[in-house]
């Protein structure tokens, strides 16, 4: 608001506007720079943030020195500067805590292209308790325990209480399951294979993979065996042959940002061509503001397929250890009506009900999150998808 009402204030009368213009553009090709490929460089958090908003503090008190009117200019009025110096540097003081607050217990913090990548660890009196988390900005993207005796069991998301535990709990042919993971976190998803799986995970960030490799055990420990496979997880599926898997997990969107394009008609369409008859598709919908779920039963719809939908508020079996536990939201689906009616997952999941009329399935052409935003109580949201 400080910036655009000072752009404003300067505008020059109309034979100027045209370097006027061309000095907002360069401004903004200037900043987006400096985002893009400086700060990451620099800072190894989204601390330009921090910087700009002191600056902005910075600017106001320039603007009101160089005001020659200005009251701070004038008799008692120079004062004042005083108290505002001191408020100022109580600011920055403040900000440079918030900061410095955004690392702590942090082990590593990678920044790239995708964002901040940041590895927290706790190491609580009990030992138990030692444990290890990946956050992608605010999302958590994996937790391990380092308890030899915990160390392999699925966490967060991923317990036996979930959608996609459940799944994977369930008994394996005889010549073992073949499974293909879009998203790897720290390889969860992993501590479910035994001997004579086969996990393929999808992944379009190295410095994902290197921090699963590396600080993680979840790839190292697991009986199953693990194929890395690097690059968006559509366009690698679309080129490789049918891979025949007894159960594909889309594990892509419970950050802030959603890869729509993972969850349109023709994306499904892919999915099916790499599912073997009777195999699952298990998608992971949990997201703080977005209600994923119509999106994937309007797909069930056009692909004919059979739907269960699992709600874990954070509860999980009697023998598994709840802080393990995080609520999540899955929807599982297969074109065979009788592998969603075994009795470990029927007595666990739910029908979803059908989506609302203005809902329509998501495809490469047109995708609408306004319909599918987390209202809840917001009037405001509410009324936008009344529209």
């Amino acid at each position: 608001m400080v910036c655009h009402g000072e752009v404003y204030r300067l505008r020059p009368e109309a034979r100027r506007l045209t370097g006027y213009y061309l000095s907002l553009s360069a401004g903004g090709a200037a900043g987006g720079i400096f985002v893009a490929l400086l700060a990451p460089l620099i800072f190894p958090h989204y601390f330009e943030l921090h910087v700009g908003l002191f600056l902005v503090v910075v600017l106001v008190l320039i603007v009101l020195a160089s005001e020659g009117t200005a009251f701070l200019r004038r008799g008692a009025g120079r004062w004042a500067w005083v108290p505002l110096t001191l408020i100022l540097a109580a600011y920055g003081i403040s900000l440079f805590q918030t900061a410095a607050a955004s690392l702590s217990y942090t082990k590593l913090t990678v920044r790239d292209f995708y964002g901040v990548l940041k590895v927290t660890e706790e190491a609580p009196a009990d030992p138990q308790r030692h444990k290890l988390t990946l956050l992608h900005g605010g999302t958590i993207h994996g937790m391990q325990y380092l308890a030899p005796e915990l160390r392999n069991t699925p966490t967060t998301y991923y317990t036996s209480g979930s959608g996609v535990g459940r799944i994977l709990a369930t008994p394996s042919p005889l010549h073992g399951r073949k499974v293909a993971a879009v998203g790897l976190g720290t390889g969860t998803l992993a501590a479910w294979g035994r001997k004579g799986d086969e996990f393929h995970f999808y992944e379009i960030n190295d410095n994902v993979v290197r921090i699963a490799q590396e600080n993680f055990h979840y790839l190292r420990d697991t009986q199953a065996k693990i194929e890395l496979r690097m690059g968006d997880a559509r366009l690698t599926l679309e080129k490789l042959p049918p891979q025949s898997y007894d159960v594909i997990i889309l594990d892509a969107f419970s950050s802030d940002a959603i890869p729509v394009h993972l969850l349109t008609l023709e994306a499904f369409a892919t999915y099916r061509k790499h599912l073997r008859p009777g195999g699952v598709i298990a998608v992971h919908i949990s997201n703080r503001y977005l209600d994923l779920e119509p999106v994937v039963m309007r797909a069930a719809e056009q692909g004919k397929l059979s739907a269960l939908y699992f709600n874990n508020s954070g509860e999980v079996p009697e023998d598994a250890d709840a802080e393990d536990a995080y609520s999540s939201d899955w929807i599982l689906l297969s074109d065979d009506p009788a592998t969603l009616r075994q009795t470990s997952l029927a007595k666990h999941g739910t029908v979803p009900q059908p989506p609302a009329a203005g809902i329509g399935p998501w495809t490469d052409e047109r995708s609408d999150l306004l319909h599918v935003l987390v209202a809840e109580e917001d009037s405001f949201i509410a009324w936008l998808q009344n529209l």
